[in-house]
């Protein structure tokens, strides 16, 4: 007999209350366990936000895709602006 995974969602990581959109924590069995990029179908290449898949070596498995963390590097301008990359 199969044993259930564990529940590897969190409610306080809650997208829209009102559509119950959920992203998977880190190390789910979802991340990165569907498609690589090479394989995706045409109008699957984005998750239901508009986010691009896959972000990671594989595309997510669910509605959502996780977006791959970053580091953010602020520069201010001359102009007194400020650019921010996600590097």
């Amino acid at each position: 007999m199969a044993s259930p995974l564990p529940c590897s969602v969190s409610t306080s990581r809650v997208l829209s209350l009102m559509s119950s959109r959920y992203l998977p924590l880190k190390g789910s069995p979802v991340t990165d366990a569907g498609l690589p990029a090479n394989l995706i179908p045409p109008g699957m290449e984005t998750d239901q936000r508009g986010i691009h898949r896959p972000q990671g070596k594989r595309a997510d498995i669910g509605a959502v895709e996780v977006e791959e963390e970053c580091s953010f590097f602020v520069i201010p301008a001359k102009n007194g602006k400020t650019t921010a990359f996600c590097l």
